[in-house]
């Protein structure tokens, strides 16, 4: 017979230390504890590299909207990169000032004129990456990085 062995992800905080005795010390039951900050908690879960997570309700939407940034990110840096790399670095800190405004600009709008809830406010960083992209993406298609002079 196959015994079948759940991972369970939980923090080590005072809050959670009478759940986490009664796991280590109750003699019928099986169990993998994976004790590890709350981040990484709640990550873990996620990634399916534990059955049961410990973590608060309503941090879930929250990590899934961090776990999406990686999509606008990752272009959004090599194009980024790129502009920069063309050696046009006015362009450059002219992008980032443009995203760094933004991004402010619509935390503060989230925050206190939305009061929203935490998972929306992360949105930011999809703001943030997702103008980088444009604005990089559109600098580098239109060619004037050709006429520069070094």
């Amino acid at each position: 017979m196959m015994v079948i062995v759940p991972r369970i992800a939980a923090v080590s905080y005072l809050n959670t230390i009478p759940f986490i005795y009664g796991i280590e010390h109750e003699g019928n039951l099986r169990a993998e504890l994976l004790l590890s900050p709350p981040a990484v908690c709640a990550k873990n879960f996620a990634e399916h590299k534990a059955d049961i997570a410990l973590v608060p309700a309503a941090a879930v939407p929250s990590l899934w909207v961090m776990l999406t940034t990686i999509v606008p990110c990752v272009p959004a840096f090599i194009y980024q990169f790129s502009v920069s790399g063309t050696g046009n670095t006015r362009t450059a800190l002219g992008i980032t000032l443009v995203c760094v405004t933004a991004y402010t600009l619509y935390t503060l709008w989230v925050v206190y004129v939305l009061r929203a809830a935490v998972a929306l406010c992360w949105t930011a960083d999809h703001v943030y990456y997702l103008i980088s992209l444009a604005l990089s993406y559109a600098y580098i298609r239109s060619g004037r990085w050709r006429r520069l002079k070094i």
